[in-house]
């Protein structure tokens, strides 16, 4: 899996307006319910008004954009009446990620751990516990690559603290 930064992105054409672009994550489930909510209702209003849109007349585009426009509107005001509770919930949220990461690192050190003994013992066939020569870093290339990766996790960034 790769961590992606961009977003999937949105534009909604309103007659007399501009575009209102948007760009949402991939993983809707990170929006908050009332904003997630009100967006799927835009979502609903342009595929209907892309139903209707050049078949029944232009009074009839013009409702189907005014439907729109409504359903953009509510959402702007969802946006705005809940920006204090949408921030605790991205904080919280944030939070339990952090959490979450923080304990996957320490199950991935631990583990590491674990293939590392079992590697340099395994490069001791006749030997009992670790060969020293592995252990000193001249050994073959999952040892070497092991010590790599321990490295690689000892230097990890921590996680930053979430800018309010």
């Amino acid at each position: 899996m790769t961590t992606t930064f961009k977003g999937e992105s949105f534009g909604f054409l309103i007659a007399g307006d501009r575009t209102h672009d948007f760009v949402l994550p991939f993983n809707r489930a990170t929006i908050p319910p009332k904003t997630a909510a009100a967006f799927d209702n835009l979502l609903a209003a342009r595929d209907a008004e892309a139903k209707t849109t050049g078949k029944r007349g232009k009074a009839a585009d013009l409702d189907a954009n005014a439907k729109v426009k409504e359903a953009l509107e509510h959402l702007y005001d969802v946006a705005n009446g809940t920006t204090k509770s949408r921030q605790q919930h991205h904080a919280e949220e944030y939070a339990t990620a952090a959490s979450k990461l923080n304990r996957c690192l320490a199950e991935a050190e631990a583990a590491l751990q674990i293939l590392v003994d079992h590697a340099m013992q395994a490069e001791n066939p006749t030997g009992i516990g670790i060969n020293h020569t592995v252990r000193n870093g001249n050994g073959p290339t999952t040892v070497a690559t092991l010590r790599a990766l321990a490295d690689d996790l000892a230097t990890l960034t921590p996680v930053p603290a979430l800018d309010a």
